[in-house]
């Protein structure tokens, strides 16, 4: 409930919807995301909350995924208290990243029960993850797409992409600049 499901069916277009379905099992999405002239291919696996994130294989997917993100409704202090506690499951099973991705969701509702103070703290206590923060709202498409970017930047990681743009751009002036007198 805390809009998981919401924030990948708003990235795909999808509209917004206030009608609750639970995601039973798993659901695995793929999107191509353009970056910066680079399809990258993401595979968002949108799972179940906690009820079963102790299960073995959960836990292989914590262990080899690119980029993680945990996701909490500011609306609703109960679905962040528990984002320390994950955070340590990460690291106690060898999460191979060294950045997570926060997402606060429901950022559209003005009753707030979790505040920007609450996840500062989170974020600056935290001494082995760097956690990247962005707030969202599916119903009002606020800050959908940047989510997405930066999963693909923790998953990728900056160097490569960045090299790979660098890459991109010297291909595109050598195939585009015009040949010089001498070159004929």
């Amino acid at each position: 409930q805390v809009g998981k499901t919401s924030l990948v069916q708003r990235y795909n277009n999808e509209d917004f919807s206030n009608e609750y379905n639970p995601t039973l099992g798993c659901n695995l999405k793929s999107f191509t995301i353009d970056y910066y002239g680079l399809g990258v291919q993401l595979l968002v696996m949108d799972s179940l909350s906690d009820m079963d994130l102790q299960l073995e294989c959960r836990l292989k997917s914590i262990k080899n995924a690119d980029a993680i993100a945990l996701v909490f409704d500011l609306s609703n202090a109960t679905t962040f208290e528990d984002i320390p506690t994950k955070l340590d499951l990460f690291k106690k099973n060898e999460y191979r990243k060294k950045e997570v991705l926060l997402i606060g969701t429901k950022a559209d509702k003005e009753e707030r029960e979790v505040s920007a103070e609450e996840v500062n703290k989170v974020i600056e206590t935290e001494n082995d993850l760097k956690i990247f923060y962005i707030e969202t709202s599916a119903k009002n498409d606020l800050n959908i797409e940047p989510v997405f970017i930066k999963a693909i930047e923790i998953g990728v990681g900056y160097q490569a992409l960045n090299w790979e743009r660098r890459k991109y751009f010297l291909w595109v002036v050598k195939h585009i600049t015009p040949p010089t007198a001498e070159e004929g």
